[in-house]
């Protein structure tokens, strides 16, 4: 099998490479913390943390370590909570996104922050169901509807699953965090770049409409976006037919040329190499890998030839499915690429996705899945030994 992709000299920087990997990691029944060094062989984990909640996406403040939780639950419904004591403790922030009063609509469910990834950096952003987006200037604490998005002249079109759906990608540009896109499910791709004071649909060249749509720029599924950390940041999407690129800020869409076992799915995420890394599934009836095969593609030349990874995962059929966000990469080299299914398996792998090991652990449902490296010459907050002391036991 084909090692990872080669060292791009345009590759975004490498952490100090000691210090402490971690995933995040978000459930249907609550969050794990997993801990490990540079090698990524053995992990320790600490969780359940706000057990019982849905978890649809836990990330880290890069500045702070502040831990945010989109929580969700059928009798206590959507919260933002917060941990500055990396998951001892937790709180409900003073105001979570909320649709104003008298519009009729509601946010049933917090699906996905957005933000900076590295460095500094003081905006956050959160997609919700039903689609909107909120966007937070004080680390979480309070959420503000962007009205500019919500006000847009095709809002009345968006289709039903937009309506009840989900705005479920955000997407900020590393150069430049005035640019900006959503996916919306039913809708499609927009695009700004003002900082989110206006926006543009930008869905020429993916699959039409259906037919008779009253706005046509619209009525688009797309089902993730995402974004090469790599001069000169293509962005990349996985919709209902196929995975496309973008080299012109999303105003024009092509799919990539590379044939997949199977043209639909969900997740996709791009490492700091510019490697693509997607998990088929067999169609959206099925919605799991095709032939029960267990395992992610991935492409080191923008998705004109992909390789199957899956060395070391079970040979056995695995009618599973990997949703939206339950795939990550972290900045190490290699690179270490995770991935959690919906049987409640992690699965981590040290060298770019040649060879998997499994996280010990059978978990409920793996909704979301994020990486991040903890310099300790950046991190002053992380407290290594502190976090030590209540961690479980190391995972071989």
């Amino acid at each position: 099998m084909p090692s990872s992709s080669p060292v791009n000299t345009d590759a975004a920087p490498v952490p100090d490479q000691g210090g402490t990997v971690v995933l995040l990691v978000g459930t249907t029944k609550g969050a794990f913390v997993f801990c490990a060094d540079r090698g990524r062989m053995s992990w320790r984990c600490l969780g359940p943390l706000l057990p019982g909640w849905q978890i649809y996406d836990l990330t880290m403040l890069p500045t702070t370590g502040r831990l945010l939780a989109a929580t969700n639950h059928q009798a206590y419904g959507p919260t933002v909570r917060v941990s500055d004591d990396f998951g001892a403790g937790w709180r409900p922030v003073q105001e979570s996104p909320r649709f104003p009063d008298g519009g009729g609509r509601s946010v049933r469910e917090i699906w996905r922050f957005g933000g900076p990834e590295r460095g500094p950096g003081t905006r956050l952003y959160a997609g919700t169901a039903d689609a909107g987006l909120f966007t937070s200037g004080d680390e979480g604490e309070s959420w503000t509807l962007v009205e500019s998005l919500d006000a847009h002249p095709t809002r009345p079109f968006w289709d039903v699953p937009a309506t009840a759906g989900s705005l479920h990608s955000v997407v900020l540009d590393p150069a430049d965090p005035r640019r900006m896109w959503v996916g919306v499910a039913g809708a499609g791709v927009f695009g700004s770049v003002d900082g989110g004071a206006t926006w543009e649909p930008r869905n020429y060249g993916l699959p039409p409409a259906p037919p008779g749509h009253p706005h046509p720029e619209v009525g688009r599924h797309v089902h993730k976006l995402a974004i090469d950390p790599t001069p000169p940041h293509p962005l990349y999407l996985q919709h209902r037919g196929a995975v496309s690129t973008s080299t012109d800020g999303g105003h024009s869409w092509r799919p990539v040329p590379g044939r997949l076992p199977g043209a639909f799915g969900f997740p996709l995420a791009v490492d700091r190499h510019g490697a693509l890394y997607v998990a088929p599934l067999a169609g959206p009836a099925e919605r799991y890998m095709p032939d029960g095969r267990l395992g992610l593609y991935r492409s080191t030349d923008a998705g004109t030839t992909w390789t199957e990874c899956r060395q070391g995962l079970p040979a056995t059929p695995q009618y599973v499915s990997v949703l939206r966000d339950a795939v990550a990469v972290d900045d190490l080299d290699p690179v270490g690429v995770y991935f959690g299914t919906t049987s409640g398996e992690l699965y981590a792998s040290a060298d770019g996705g040649d060879t998997w090991r499994r996280i010990p652990g059978q978990f409920t449902r793996v909704t979301s899945v994020r990486a991040r490296v903890l310099d300790p010459g950046a991190a002053t907050w992380f407290d290594a030994e502190a976090l030590t002391d209540r961690l479980g036991a190391g995972t071989p």
